[in-house]
């Protein structure tokens, strides 16, 4: 049981088994819940899915292991319950599974694994240090399930869309704030975050702008009569702490200790938002005009 709680830890197993959920729910959006639509992908890619996500933060966790022997002493790697050999057969373990359940799924599927899996191991080793070009490719890895839907159904859905454009936002936002508290380390490493290009206060206000611009892709839904009230009354709620959430950002730069609070609370929120847009794409509950 200890093996199995240490590899949880490192796959980072709420992160990886959230894209599972995302990839079952852009699918069930974009085929508009049809199973004779969305066939055996329902199946296969949502646990493709999980297993791109788990090879991303082992290599991760492999990548960071100078700065986690001091920042995070406790993970399985820096504290040794799990060698980076250890590591590195899981990541294989995690790439080939993914593939065979990528195969069941389609060709598709597959091409939609490896680019997924190749840009965020490309990020871990690379594009982490680029600053904004890496805050972008984040936001694409978390926003591609579902583009991925919606190419693997042939079908451009509007709604999946739309959350596509919202994840997007609403990431790129907190990969932004997340960068603020560090500008002085990796202004020194190099790092060019915004907060390092442009300061601490601008990448502020930029984080702040792109969550009201979330905010306002999350009430198109709604005004185009896409989904029921399951989604725009907890939406709504949302929206409302977002742009609280926003002001706060537009008004002074957080510390250390708000900027990894906000990042968590925002974590939550996309959860809860997942969960909304699930439940208010589904047929059969009148839909606000």
């Amino acid at each position: 049981m200890a093996r199995v709680r240490e590899f949880l830890e490192l796959v980072r197993a709420p992160n990886s088994l959230m894209m599972g959920a995302a990839v079952a729910v852009a699918l069930a959006v974009a085929g508009r819940w049809d199973l004779t639509v969305i066939g055996d992908l329902i199946i296969w890619a949502p646990l493709a899915g999980v297993m791109v996500a788990a090879l991303v933060m082992i290599t991760n966790d492999i990548v960071d292991l100078p700065v986690d022997r001091v920042n995070a002493p406790w993970r399985p790697l820096p504290s040794g319950s799990i060698t980076i050999q250890g590591a590195l057969i899981l990541a294989l373990a995690a790439s080939w599974t993914g593939l065979a359940f990528s195969a069941m799924a389609g060709v598709v599927t597959v091409i939609s694994f490896i680019a997924a899996g190749g840009l965020g191991v490309a990020y871990n080793f690379h594009l982490k240090r680029t600053g904004l070009p890496g805050n972008i490719t984040v936001a694409l890895l978390v926003a591609s399930p579902f583009i991925y839907a919606s190419v693997a159904l042939g079908r451009v859905d509007e709604l999946a869309l739309i959350f596509s454009v919202m994840i997007f936002l609403s990431v790129l936002a907190r990969e932004v704030v997340k960068g603020i508290p560090d500008v002085e380390g990796d202004a020194r490493v190099g790092v060019k975050t915004l907060a390092v290009v442009l300061g601490p206060r601008a990448a502020s206000r930029v984080a702040g702008a792109l969550y009201m611009v979330a905010v306002a892709a999350s009430l198109l839904p709604p005004a185009r009569g896409l989904v029921n009230e399951l989604y725009t009354i907890p939406v709504i709620l949302l929206d409302a702490v977002m742009v609280f959430e926003s002001l706060k950002l537009m008004a002074r730069t957080p510390s250390r200790e708000e900027a990894l609070r906000h990042k968590d609370r925002v974590l939550l929120y996309m959860m809860i938002a997942l969960v909304a847009l699930a439940l208010g794409s589904m047929p059969g509950v009148e839909v606000i005009g």
